[in-house]
């Protein structure tokens, strides 16, 4: 492996953990916004969504001109791809975040359920940790942690589940809560789909390693 290669393989492994840790800080400041019903917070974040979306591109161009001047075979293009590959997730991640932003917007504080909003706001935080370290584990595809960090996603399904749960329960019980009920479940379905990217971005990571997809579903 060439040092010309090295290095900017190094770069572009520290651009994506940038691009990562923007995502985690979208998430964290759309749970902020959430928890607060903070309205300029929930505005600010989804101005920011661009900031992501150019990151990925700046990424993207980085990528393409690694393979096409160094030409890497092998391990060495499977590292570069599994980069390319995890950045569009992670722009994925991303949108989910703003549109949890965005649905901050639409609830009515004074029509709230502490106990439903207390989960979300549990889950979510949880779906930022695991994002930060998930991406940390990119500078030396750490396979073994990227599968425990899946697995730690699938365990999060009960507790999604039994938001929902709740939420439709709520709704069934007091029909003017409906509006806030449908936020609360589109909320939780974006923050879903956020772990589901993770898990993704797990298996790329087992993808660098083992040169195959492998589906992390416990």
């Amino acid at each position: 492996m060439n040092r010309k290669f090295l290095g900017q393989l190094k770069i572009v492994h520290q651009d994506f953990i940038e691009m990562g840790l923007e995502a985690a800080e979208v998430i964290k400041l759309a749970t902020e916004a959430f928890e607060n019903h903070d309205l300029e917070l929930a505005n600010k974040v989804i101005e920011h969504d661009e900031v992501i979306n150019n990151l990925e591109i700046k990424l993207e161009k980085k990528t393409s001109q690694l393979i096409a001047l160094q030409q890497p075979v092998a391990t060495n293009l499977r590292k570069v791809i599994a980069i390319l590959k995890a950045s569009s997730d992670v722009e994925r991640i991303g949108d989910h975040a703003v549109d949890v932003a965005k649905a901050v917007r639409n609830i009515n504080v004074k029509r709230r359920n502490v106990e439903i909003e207390s989960l979300i706001r549990e889950v979510s935080e949880q779906t930022q940790e695991n994002l930060v370290k998930i991406v940390s584990m990119f500078a030396k595809f750490d396979e073994k942690g990227a599968v425990e960090i899946a697995k730690k996603n699938q365990e999060k399904r009960e507790k999604i589940n039994e938001i929902r749960k709740l939420s439709i329960n709520a709704i069934k019980e007091d029909a003017n809560f409906a509006e806030e009920g449908i936020d609360y479940l589109s909320i939780i379905a974006h923050i879903k789909r956020i772990n589901d990217y993770i898990t993704n971005l797990a298996e790329w990571i087992v993808y660098e390693e083992e040169g195959k997809i492998t589906e992390l579903t416990f």
